[in-house]
């Protein structure tokens, strides 16, 4: 698999969403669905301060890649 362009996050404070950490250290909001390249496209800014917790399990981060 070629390295990681995002990593993903979860806070108990947005169900519907999973936080983003690019390669640049950025912070964005991102849907759950759809379980896809495509949720990369309705990203927002995350300017939040909740506690963030890695997403479990890992693997499914490669569904939310950007292309």
């Amino acid at each position: 698999m070629a390295d990681q362009q995002i990593t993903l996050y979860v806070t108990d404070a947005l169900p519907a969403h999973y936080i983003a950490e690019d390669q640049q250290g950025r912070l964005w909001l991102i849907p759950c669905a759809p379980i896809s390249p495509a949720a990369w496209e309705s990203r927002k800014p995350y300017r939040g301060n909740y506690e963030l917790r890695r997403v479990r399990p890992t693997c499914i981060e490669r569904f939310y890649q950007p292309v």
